[in-house]
């Protein structure tokens, strides 16, 4: 049993983006928007992006939605979310547990805490605090920024060199 489980994890894992930067479609670089069809940040992003990327060519932009405007959570959406944290898990293991994270610019460590994805904010020497990873979400290879900051955002796209 625990066999067969494996290779059904296995098999779901190869099935998810890495979120690695370029891809074999002529060095095009992959942005992994994760947004809620409730979130009014959302929704400001979506209608902005399409300037960005204008603006940035070799952006492939996918979306996922983790919560549809019913504020309800489909089938899809489940999946979408399933995916959300597998991407987080894979970045954290390839960088080591290293901060990855943004908020604004600065970085931080990712935790999974029963399966509900959060980062953790060094507020002091002695004072942590768990956050829940808010929407919208960006994956851009092995960073990924929280909440819609269009400067950070196209900062962080030059920084891969998706330069116009």
């Amino acid at each position: 049993m625990k066999k067969k489980l494996a290779i059904v994890i296995l098999i779901a894992l190869s099935a998810v983006p890495r979120g690695i930067p370029a891809s074999a479609d002529g060095g095009r670089l992959t942005v992994h928007f994760f947004k809620s069809g409730v979130c009014p940040v959302c929704g400001r992003a979506e209608r902005e992006l399409p300037d960005i990327v204008r603006r940035y060519p070799r952006i492939a932009l996918v979306h996922y939605e983790v919560r549809n405007s019913r504020n309800q959570v489909t089938e899809t959406n489940r999946r979408n979310i399933n995916m959300l944290v597998s991407m987080l898990q894979r970045i954290s293991s390839r960088l080591g547990g290293k901060p990855f994270i943004y908020e604004n610019r600065t970085p931080y460590a990712f935790a999974l805490v029963n399966g509900v994805p959060y980062y953790i904010k060094k507020l002091s020497e002695t004072t942590t605090v768990k956050k829940e990873v808010p929407l919208p979400v960006f994956v851009l290879g092995d960073s990924v920024y929280v909440g819609y900051q269009p400067h950070v955002l196209e900062q962080a796209l030059a920084r891969y060199g998706a330069a116009p």
